[in-house]
């Protein structure tokens, strides 16, 4: 009979504060089981532990500056953003270690890669500074792509770096705002380009100097992406090369 009295007057109250506007939530004790929120979170934490990685840098260099840094030894430079690499990170803004047992030899990388996917990779991912693509692909591998093995396969790392890079053309939206290699730039300017293309906080703009009284070029943009390649994410690491100031060289 207790219990019932219980239970009844429980009813009541939960009836009564109901009638003056309170919601369920307001009302009933708070749930011990995990929000949407916390759900997805736990899940996305498990997918990077499994993989190894937190998430991707689709890493690309503006030509002019780089031969100019570097002495390239090259007339005729490709009129757009090129591949330096596709790195995974960790949480804490590192570059992920490479795995050795992953690394391949050259005869393995050509295996690997079909003729195809070699002949864009020569187009959009070329050694600008040795001339020397399958060199650089093997090292871009062995040094990063080993680290993101439990996503992707050999050709899927090669193809995932061309997909994003094909997603974005940055000259072409740079070039609609009045920015022009060739020139000195704003790098809030470029920034807020490439906001527009990607999102804040998802990007890291990399200057450099070839000496101390040299100008400092616009030289690297870094694109972060969850560790699929897939969704923009916030980029944590900082800029690896010379600090960018207001304005750069654009050449």
């Amino acid at each position: 009979m207790t219990n019932l009295m219980l239970i009844v007057s429980t009813l009541c109250v939960l009836f009564v504060k109901l009638s003056y506007g309170y919601s369920l939530e307001n009302v009933l004790p708070a749930s011990n089981s995990p929000t949407q929120a916390q759900a997805q979170a736990q899940a996305q934490a498990q997918a990077q532990a499994q993989a190894g990685y937190a998430y991707l840098v689709l890493q690309l260099q503006w030509p002019g500056a780089h031969c100019i840094l570097f002495n390239c030894g090259v007339k005729q430079l490709p009129n757009n953003f090129t591949i330096h690499g596709l790195w995974p990170f960790n949480s804490s803004g590192v570059a992920s270690d490479r795995l050795r047992l992953h690394m391949v030899s050259f005869p393995q990388l050509k295996n690997g890669l079909s003729v195809n996917l070699r002949h864009n990779l020569d187009i959009f991912w070329p050694d600008i500074q040795n001339h020397d693509n399958v060199r650089f692909w093997r090292h871009e591998w062995n040094s990063h792509g080993t680290a993101a093995h439990q996503v992707f396969s050999l050709a899927n790392y090669f193809n995932k770096a061309l997909e994003i890079k094909h997603r974005y053309d940055i000259i072409q939206a740079l070039n609609q705002k009045g920015i022009h290699h060739g020139s000195d730039v704003s790098i809030k300017d470029v920034g807020v380009v490439l906001e527009g293309l990607v999102g804040p906080n998802n990007y890291v703009i990399e200057c450099s100097k070839k000496s101390k009284t040299s100008p400092t070029y616009l030289h690297e943009i870094g694109l972060c992406f969850d560790i699929n390649g897939i969704h923009q994410v916030a980029c944590v690491h900082k800029s690896t090369k010379y600090h960018c100031p207001p304005n750069v060289r654009f050449e």
